[in-house]
């Protein structure tokens, strides 16, 4: 989880990770909550979005990852709910990037 930074919607990503060249930011978005891989439709509806950006990459790629209502839940709620479900995102997040 230190290798993932958490990304407020009006800030600078560039800033953030001192990026020399200034790149246009890419986001890349997911259809299915990033928590509990539940996919996202009708019937569960997003609820929230984490933005997570890669320190250790140097480019300013923002991960929006989706929340199901359950884990937007335990996200909102804060402390350990909260830290359980940075925790399962960013892992899943890694082995995504890993690939």
């Amino acid at each position: 989880m230190d290798e993932f930074i958490e990304v407020k919607p009006h800030q600078c990503i560039v800033k953030i990770l001192g990026a020399t060249h200034p790149l246009p930011p890419l986001s890349i978005r997911y259809s299915k909550c990033k928590s509990c891989i539940k996919p996202i439709d009708s019937r569960s509806k997003r609820q929230a979005e984490v933005r997570l950006a890669l320190c250790t990459l140097k480019l300013p790629i923002i991960f929006i990852c989706p929340l199901c209502t359950r884990c937007a839940s335990l996200y909102r709620r804060g402390g350990r709910r909260r830290l359980f479900v940075l925790r399962r995102i960013t892992s899943l997040l890694e082995n995504e990037v890993m690939r």
